[in-house]
């Protein structure tokens, strides 16, 4: 199990000038870039982030459910006198 210090040592290493570089060096932009995306969708599942993140999910899903089901043909009246 990893402690909190050695969190702390992990994040303070990969905000310097160096990290940075040498990630630029190894892989280009494009990896720098990726490695900042994958570093703040991490960030979005921990804590209030993450209620957030639910809640905003939440939203957009049950509007698009909201959207695809006005869109759906009406379905024609039953017919109670057929049941007898």
């Amino acid at each position: 199990m990893v402690d909190s210090a050695s969190e702390a040592i992990v994040a303070a290493a990969k905000n310097t000038k160096l990290y940075e570089y040498q990630m630029e060096a190894y892989g280009g932009k494009s990896n720098l870039l990726a490695t900042e995306a994958t570093d703040g969708f991490v960030g979005l599942w921990h804590g209030r982030h993450l209620a957030y993140t639910l809640a905003t999910l939440s939203v957009v899903l049950a509007s698009l459910c909201f959207i695809y089901a006005r869109y759906l043909t009406d379905l024609p009246p039953l017919d109670e006198a057929s049941d007898e």
